[in-house]
């Protein structure tokens, strides 16, 4: 009866699903049949969408309800499965296979992101944990039964490329386009459709917008000033506490990307939005830690020294704030800078010969960065993590040396 009510899409099951295999239920859910009752669930849910014009899902900012829960659950259940689970290689497939199902709604979901950002980083978290677990029972020789080689699920592999493809957009734009400082020229795209562009007309199409304004992020060292936006008449330029969210909803999704992505057999990113992405996120680490400086030079306390009298004297809890969201990005940039490298050197150790033009796209992103000489101008306290980006960006520049 419970499995039926999930098949019939029922929402609030699934939490007491979530609940039961979070504490060491997992394996009993498995047995019972709740993949099969998922799967009839995601079918229901391809034949409705099916039936709805693209245009009409999008306009109204359709999203099947009990998605997200259903995506929560399969989490629980990959992330509390041993390998050692007899039936572990069976359950990989058909997750694979159920998550794929679900293609035609998060295709949707990447085209209106940042809305329902967290269930697009819950599926990126599932595609890394199915994607870890198949690759610890291959190493354990206990995947599959009969002994042949991994199965490919194309469905599954269009959500890689999916997430890749939103990927390789994000890391490029971890805040609007006139915050940033220009790329190297062989580094430069113009994209047709910026996701903060977008973000930003329907902010300032919105009534009554109460969001907090706060001063603007720091994206780069020659860009990390207090400087605020809020005189533009169409709202544009103003930066606010919901932004910041938008911020760090793609930040995370990002650095969860890059780790699934980095579980990956091929190399899905193309070369030169990669180095472009590493590029920024360079900027805005380094940026990141000089605000961070400065505010526990002057303190939070003694604001005015910090903040132009053109703003006005803020808040404390103002710039508190702001530190809570320093102190929280800061971090995750330097993270997906680092998942960054590592799949770049993982691509070329895979290159039987170079290939000179993403060689010269990386020296150019090496050259902007300086991170093979300098890693990044940590903090005290952090000295250690920038020294670990100079030596990986040197294993990089010494890997492109030898290769013929």
């Amino acid at each position: 009866q419970i499995f039926h009510l999930i098949a019939c899409l029922d929402d609030d099951i699934c939490l007491l699903m979530e609940s039961l295999a979070s504490r060491d239920g997992a394996e009993q859910l498995v047995h019972a049949g709740v993949i099969k009752a998922l799967r009839v669930a995601a079918q229901k849910s391809t034949n409705q969408l099916h039936q709805m014009p693209n245009i009409v899902a999008l306009e109204a900012n359709l999203l099947p309800t009990y998605l997200a829960s259903h995506v929560r659950l399969i989490r629980t259940i990959l992330s509390s499965i041993s390998p050692a689970f007899k039936n572990t290689a069976d359950l990989c497939t058909e997750i694979k296979g159920l998550l794929g199902m679900h293609f035609p709604s998060f295709e949707r979901i990447v085209e209106e992101f940042p809305t329902h950002g967290s269930v697009l980083l819950d599926l990126v978290e599932c595609m890394a944990l199915v994607t870890h677990l198949e690759t610890s029972v291959e190493k354990e020789n206990l995947f599959m039964t009969n002994n042949t080689s991994r199965r490919k699920d194309d469905g599954f592999q269009s959500l890689a490329n999916l997430i890749a493809k939103i990927t390789e957009h994000l890391i490029k734009y971890p805040f609007p386009t006139r915050m940033m400082p220009l790329l190297p020229p062989d580094l430069r795209r113009d994209d047709k459709t910026v996701w903060w562009k977008t973000v930003e007309q329907r902010i300032a199409a919105k009534e009554n917008n109460t969001s907090m304004a706060m001063p603007n992020p720091p994206s780069s060292l020659a860009f990390n000033n207090w400087v605020s936006g809020s005189t533009s008449n169409d709202g544009m330029d103003a930066w606010s506490k919901e932004k910041y969210e938008f911020a760090c909803s793609s930040a995370k999704l990002v650095e969860s990307s890059l780790a699934f992505l980095l579980l990956c057999d091929n190399f899905m990113l193309e070369m030169t939005n990669l180095a472009a992405g590493i590029c920024r996120l360079a900027d805005v680490t380094m940026a990141f830690r000089q605000r961070v400086q400065e505010i526990a030079k002057y303190g939070v306390s003694n604001r005015n020294e910090i903040i132009p009298s053109s703003l006005g004297v803020l808040p404390e809890d103002l710039v508190m704030l702001e530190t809570e969201y320093l102190a929280l990005m800061g971090p995750i940039f330097h993270s997906s800078c680092e998942k960054a490298l590592c799949y770049v050197n993982k691509h070329i150790d895979r290159q039987s010969t170079g290939d000179r033009g993403d060689f010269e796209i990386l020296l150019s992103m090496l050259d902007y960065t300086k991170l093979d000489s300098m890693g990044f101008e940590a903090l005290e306290d952090t000295a250690k993590e920038g020294s670990f980006i100079a030596k990986i960006s040197q294993e990089l520049k010494e890997k492109m040396k030898r290769k013929p």
